[in-house]
């Protein structure tokens, strides 16, 4: 439906690797290939071997029954979305442009299959341009509710497409451990550095690792809800019967180990959605700090009753630490690799707390050198170099010189990497937002990753319907069937028949 019959050049069957690709790129090709049965070819191999390669990929293609690759379940789940943003909750849609392009290379749906290129980076990327042909398609059929805006996405970086001011730096809504779902991606290559432990409140200085193509192996986890492991338990094999919590975090009260969170008047509409969802997810208790001494008391009663009831751990879990050791296990006795623990801005080899001195400490949180988790990931590699020696050992870096670039010896991140392709580095199914008549991103252009930066540090990620899919967990691959086109997916009508 979407994209026709095209030839299996078209529709991502032949990946190539050329010379001028660094080995993160090399690298995501490679996953990318993986998960979507393409075939991947070095550019400069010779022409007997590009023949072979050539014809495997077109076996491919037509096994498959001339689909996409990639797939089209990510078009399913965007129409879920775009259905919730107008049909629930009347929202305003967005459409953003490339830069410099606004209005530029609509397509009509009844020629998606039939266009030649639809990837030819004219005003819109190759998805975008269906996601457009269906909002206009919409519209003719329904009516003004679909509708949208059309920006430059130049307009999204500086922050002039909204009335209120533009983001500011350190934003909370821009707390990578809220905004991003990574169990950590430790490379198969032995004795490259592994990123080991990151301070998640430092969102510029993950961008620029990102960008810079700088996360070639990095072990740190963040869970960003239910979904992805916030608020679950691991057993802890040292601890028979308890979880990792009781080894390290110990007994706190029920104000530190997050029952109770605060909304202040200070907190955006965005801050404080996100508050009540993670409260959500880790059965915690959300009270205004601004409300009568009788309601505070109430909640910090029923927060201190969930609290007891868990058993007194951590609300948000410890399932994050399971996964990091195996993380860390796989960099260290798999690939000796070299750890790398980067810390605040400016706080280098501050804030550590010995492994059994954990559960006593007063504050792990109190923002000297490393974030409350850091300290605990730092204490455990600490422990284990005594236990096994130097493999164990890291480097220390700020976070201000992983921004920069400087802690490479190799050039700093080049505007535009390809590494900072959104839809390679995020999963993202969309977040449209259960408020009536607020502004919904329909369509974003998915190379633009600063724009997008910005987008989410700005707090303007009130409701999104894109989605992006990065691997196969998240459904790159995957096929949904279409509903107006019986025994097909939507392949078929927004490709139509490519190579």
């Amino acid at each position: 439906t979407i994209y026709g019959e095209r030839d299996f050049r078209a529709l991502g069957y032949l990946r190539y690797v050329k010379r001028k690709h660094t080995k993160v790129e090399k690298k995501r090709v490679c996953q990318h290939a993986s998960a979507t049965n393409a075939v991947v070819v070095d550019a400069s191999a010779p022409e007997a071997v590009l023949s072979d390669k050539k014809k495997e990929a077109e076996k491919r293609w037509l096994e498959s029954g001339k689909v996409a690759s990639w797939g089209c379940a990510w078009f399913h789940q965007w129409k879920l979305n775009i259905g919730k943003a107008v049909d629930e909750h009347s929202q305003q849609l967005v459409v953003v442009y490339l830069p410099g392009q606004k209005g530029r290379g609509k397509v009509e749906w009844n020629k998606l299959t039939t266009v030649d290129d639809l990837w030819d980076g004219v005003g819109l990327g190759g998805s975008q341009k269906i996601e457009v042909a269906y909002l206009d398609r919409m519209r003719k059929e329904h009516g003004n509710a679909y509708r949208y805006k059309e920006l430059d996405a130049s307009h999204i970086a500086d922050g002039s497409w909204k009335a209120a001011a533009g983001p500011r730096p350190g934003h909370p809504g821009y707390d990578i451990r809220c905004t991003i779902n990574y169990k950590g991606g430790v490379s198969d290559e032995d004795l490259c550095d592994c990123i080991a432990s990151f301070p998640g409140r430092q969102g510029t200085a993950w961008d620029a690792l990102v960008r810079g193509g700088y996360d070639e192996s990095v072990a740190c986890v963040f869970l960003p809800d239910v979904q992805s492991g916030l608020g679950q338990h691991a057993p802890d094999p040292e601890n028979p019967g308890k979880c990792y919590c009781h080894t390290i975090y110990g007994e706190r009260d029920f104000r530190a180990l997050g029952y109770l969170r605060y909304v202040k008047r200070k907190h955006t509409k965005v801050e404080k959605k996100r508050v009540c969802q993670h409260a959500s997810a880790t059965n915690a208790v959300v009270v205004d700090a601004s409300a009568p001494e009788a309601v505070l008391s109430d909640k910090k009663k029923e927060a201190e009753k969930r609290w007891l009831e868990s058993g007194k751990v951590a609300s948000w879990g410890c399932a994050w630490f399971h996964q990091w050791k195996l993380n860390i296990g796989k960099a260290v006795d798999e690939h000796s690799q070299q750890l790398v623990v980067v810390y605040l801005p400016g706080q280098k080899g501050r804030g550590k707390v010995e492994w059994n001195k954990l559960t006593t400490v007063d504050d792990l949180w109190d923002g000297v050198g490393l974030g409350g988790s850091q300290k605990i990931e730092v204490a455990y590699l600490d422990r284990m170099r005594k236990e096994h020696g130097n493999a164990y050992r890291y480097k220390e870096l700020d976070a201000s010189h992983i921004a920069d670039g400087s802690w490479k010896a190799a050039a700093g991140p080049r505007p535009g990497h390809p590494g900072y392709d959104i839809r390679c580095t995020i999963n993202y199914k969309g977040g449209v937002s259960d408020e009536d008549l607020c502004d919904c991103i329909a369509s974003f252009p998915g190379r633009q990753g600063t724009a997008w930066d910005a987008l989410v540090r700005g707090g303007y990620d009130e409701s999104v319907a894109c989605v992006f899919l990065p691997d196969v967990q998240s459904g790159l691959g995957q096929h949904a069937p279409d509903p107006e086109n019986p025994g097909k997916c939507y392949c078929h009508t927004i490709y139509g028949e490519r190579d």
